[in-house]
């Protein structure tokens, strides 16, 4: 977890080991450390860190169990950098280029050897990409992205050519929020349709999308997959309930309510 001292912003990295409830410092306890995301196996986290001039947000990897394994894998220019996600191999990460609310970048850095590659273009107007997650095996990537659109879609981006192909050009509505299932087949996405959620899902293998569940009318957050890939959980927010947790079977389309506000 990370956390700040006096309010400052300067957030440290700690571990805490449930087992023996001790917490350990991760970070030199000067710089500011920020979006510690772990490995599919984790063993590793991957985050951004100030640490070499007090400015940039370079990247770096560390194995938590050893504090002292913290490397820079990547020195970057400006503070706008956060990691997205890892590739299932563990050998490459998806990183946000943060420059405005109108304007992001992706980029493919390999852990090995730090080389890092823009995967995103520039076009004559500014384009946001919220979001970014690996699927298919590392062979596609799937993004939220406001590009030739005036509502943020679900694509689907080439890690090779670059090119893109939206998902949901056929939905008048913004995409807040998705998650891919583990094994990179299936996306689970948001929709905000008039202030109300719709939770759908994509079939990335059939390029189609699939039979919405129904579920209760609110606004839907917090996506998660089980890890077998046959259940997603979230929160629901309604007008009589300020949130509960729900999971989906995605095969039955049974609905299980957990908690009751």
């Amino acid at each position: 977890f990370e956390k700040d001292t006096g309010r400052g912003g300067f957030c440290r990295l700690y571990r805490y080991a449930l087992a023996a409830g001790r917490i350990t410092l991760l970070t030199d306890g000067r710089s500011r450390n920020t979006g510690p995301l772990w490995s599919p196996s984790g063993r590793w986290i991957a985050y951004t860190s100030t640490r070499r001039n007090g400015r940039d947000n370079d990247l770096y990897l560390q194995d938590p169990a050893h504090p002292a394994s913290a490397r820079l894998v990547r020195e970057m220019a400006g503070g706008g950098w956060s990691v997205a996600d890892w590739s299932p191999d563990e050998s490459q990460l998806l990183v946000l280029e943060y420059l405005s609310i109108n304007e992001s970048h992706l980029h493919l850095v390999e852990l090995a050897s730090g080389n890092s590659r823009r995967l995103t273009s520039d076009v004559p107007d500014r384009v946001a990409y919220a979001k970014a997650r690996f699927a298919l095996g590392a062979r596609s990537i799937v993004v939220s992205t406001d590009l030739n659109s005036e509502f943020l879609q679900l694509a689907q981006l080439d890690p090779i050519s670059g090119q893109i192909q939206s998902l949901t050009r056929h939905l008048p509505w913004d995409v807040e929020d998705f998650e891919v299932s583990p094994d990179g087949r299936r996306v689970a996405f948001v929709t905000n349709e008039d202030g109300s959620s719709v939770l759908r899902f994509y079939d990335l293998n059939r390029r189609r999308e699939l039979n919405s569940p129904k579920l209760p009318t609110g606004v839907i957050s917090g996506l998660k997959w089980h890890p077998a890939g046959r259940e997603i959980g979230f929160t629901l927010s309604a007008a009589q309930a300020p949130g509960d947790t729900y999971s989906l079977e995605v095969k039955t389309g049974r609905l299980h309510r957990w908690t009751e506000s």
